[in-house]
């Protein structure tokens, strides 16, 4: 759903630096990028994620702004694991690009889409090289002042 721009929202479980962290994605917009040369097929999915924490479950002070680059930075990793993970089933197990990229291929590129279209699900798509980079902006919610258990020291 990231991939073809269908999430309106999500709640997704991190963890960050050993605690558990629960965001809400408010918004999310993904970009798709094709290129094919010599016979590789790229495909780079950029995604840009809005999100507000929801609940925080550790000892850290999420109010300092080190530890929302913390969250952020989980948040990215998680979700460029998951699409990455999603896409390369696709292409290993069902050989089928159900994400629609050889749309975006045609759109972008319909001259060497006409040479390649034929062998898109077999060779072009199933030996893609996917390149997923997410950036999100978290922020915290007015709700979220300090844990109830502080580290020593981190107050």
């Amino acid at each position: 759903n990231f991939i073809i721009n269908k999430i309106k929202t999500a709640v997704v479980n991190i963890q960050s630096g050993g605690d558990s962290v629960i965001v809400v994605i408010n918004k999310s917009k993904a970009d798709v990028e094709t290129t094919v040369e010599d016979n590789q097929t790229v495909v780079e999915i950029k995604v840009k994620i809005s999100a507000s924490i929801l609940q925080e479950g550790g000892s850290k002070n999420i109010n300092k702004t080190d530890l929302l680059k913390t969250v952020e930075n989980s948040l990215n990793m998680q979700i460029e694991e998951e699409i990455t993970n999603a896409v390369q089933k696709a292409q290993t197990e069902f050989h089928s690009d159900i994400y629609g990229f050889g749309t975006t291929m045609h759109t972008q590129h319909p001259d060497q889409w006409e040479q390649i279209k034929n062998h898109w699900d077999d060779h072009y798509f199933t030996n893609a090289f996917i390149n997923v980079t997410v950036e999100s902006s978290v922020d915290k919610t007015g709700s979220i002042r300090e844990p109830l258990r502080l580290e020593d020291g981190d107050g």
